[in-house]
């Protein structure tokens, strides 16, 4: 159901696809390849988010459902699900606001590249990615702490992820930066992943 036609001819994203060019998506769409990568914290929510995908498989009186992910900027709620995309084979597509983005287009790009649709922690994505409610099985949803936003889904599973502790921000900081020692506390102390 790849909606290809686009103005009379292949929408610009199929032809870059089939041309193996890397994807070219219109400014406010994101692209995370979820690569394998370290987890220091939320395994045990994200065997829950996952669990909670696999549960809506062949049961479309639960579709469509959205997970949403409430925390603080930094608490890595982008992280998770970015582990969560991985854990189904797929990969991420962010919607962050910063410009419209037609739904067709999101359509077309989550098709292609088999991403789940993700909206960063904003108003417009959020409105961008609703309006593809009944169009993309699953929806993600990132939130602030006290916030679950309307996602216009029947299945929502909404969790909040905490921050991390000063001993999780060490210990992932000195293994993304391969810091060790006295030297590098300062740094270290500061760290927060992306949100």
């Amino acid at each position: 159901q790849l909606p290809a036609v686009f103005a009379g001819g292949l929408h610009p994203y199929v032809i870059e696809y089939f041309a193996g060019d890397p994807p070219r998506l219109s400014p406010g769409l994101r692209l995370l390849l979820c690569e394998q990568q370290p987890m220091f914290h939320g395994q045990a929510l994200v065997a829950e988010l996952e669990a909670f995908a696999h549960a809506l498989a062949g049961q479309s009186e639960l579709l469509p459902a959205a997970v949403v992910l409430r925390g603080e900027a930094g608490s890595g709620r982008r992280f998770l699900l970015s582990c969560l995309a991985r854990q189904l084979g797929c990969t991420l597509l962010e919607a962050d606001g910063s410009a419209w983005v037609e739904p067709q287009d999101v359509l077309v790009a989550a098709r292609l590249y088999g991403a789940l649709v993700c909206a960063a922690d904003n108003a417009d994505a959020r409105a961008e990615v609703r309006a593809l409610a009944g169009e993309v099985p699953l929806a993600l949803y990132l939130a602030g702490p006290e916030e679950t936003p309307d996602t216009g889904a029947v299945s929502v599973l909404a969790r909040t992820v905490p921050p991390l502790t000063a001993a999780q921000r060490r210990i992932a900081a000195a293994a993304l930066l391969g810091a060790q020692g006295p030297a590098w506390e300062p740094l270290l102390a500061l760290y927060r992943p992306g949100s």
